[in-house]
């Protein structure tokens, strides 16, 4: 694979220091330029040209938050990872599409895994018609689904990234969507076709998106419709639409 060039945005040598030393165990990755504060980094991320930042939150000067902005408008955007010690920002991260939120201290293979994401968007990105049309979807799909492990929920002024595997559905409500655990629910800042496209959750209904892992039963109901029972601890009942009927029927092999 083609070098990925990256820069590194953070206030503490140290921590640039730690990120230099991991990104050195990846020979297909490297580091072009370095910036400690906000001033430098503005001026290095409109005058480089680079694939990846890494960036911390809090930064002399401004916030990296701020640079995403800047990113963002760039021609040939870069990918973001988050890298810092704060988890509330989680949210807002993945509102400006971020790769990754790592969280400091570094695990090497958390890290790892950060790595390996990269390199699938790469290769999508820069694959041209090296590979298949099949494989580039399976990439897609791997790169958003790895991304998308967690669905950050904000509560009380605070962040909880709730597991995917942890969900038993979405669902909208007042025009806000919801996801729901075996005994909480909390509202999220993602729409459900979008959720869908993160996920390989059914789309049963245009109001729910449901984790076909956590069903418990399956009810025929009215004009070739089904009710869902779920997992969880109210037993919750999901509608099945008529024109979502065979979707759920050949998931299942009804």
């Amino acid at each position: 694979m083609d070098e990925i060039k990256c820069i590194i945005v953070e206030d503490e040598l140290p921590a640039i220091e730690e990120i230099k030393y991991y990104l050195s165990k990846y020979p297909d990755f490297k580091i072009i330029d370095c910036a400690n504060n906000m001033k430098d980094a503005v001026e290095k991320i409109n005058n480089l040209d680079f694939d990846v930042a890494f960036l911390d939150i809090n930064i002399p000067g401004g916030s990296g938050i701020e640079l995403c902005n800047i990113i963002k408008n760039k021609q040939n955007r870069a990918e973001i990872i988050f890298i810092t010690a704060y988890d509330e920002y989680a949210v807002k991260a993945f509102e400006f599409k971020a790769v990754d939120y790592v969280l400091k201290p570094i695990n090497e293979k958390r890290f790892d895994e950060t790595i390996n994401r990269l390199r699938d968007i790469f290769k999508y990105k820069r694959g041209n018609n090296k590979i298949s049309s099949l494989e580039l979807e399976n990439i897609l799909k791997k790169v958003i689904k790895q991304k998308e492990r967690t669905i950050p929920c904000e509560i009380n002024g605070k962040i909880i990234l709730i597991d995917i595997n942890e969900v038993f559905y979405f669902f909208i409500e007042n025009d806000k969507t919801f996801l729901k655990t075996s005994s909480n629910q909390y509202e999220i800042n993602y729409t459900l076709n979008e959720l869908e496209k993160m996920t390989d959750f059914l789309r049963t209904h245009r109001s729910f998106l449901v984790n076909p892992n956590k069903v418990k039963e399956i009810h025929p109901w009215f004009n070739g419709t089904y009710k869902l029972i779920m997992k969880d601890d109210k037993k919750s009942e999901i509608p099945v639409s008529r024109s979502k009927a065979k979707l759920v029927k050949d998931y299942y092999n009804l």
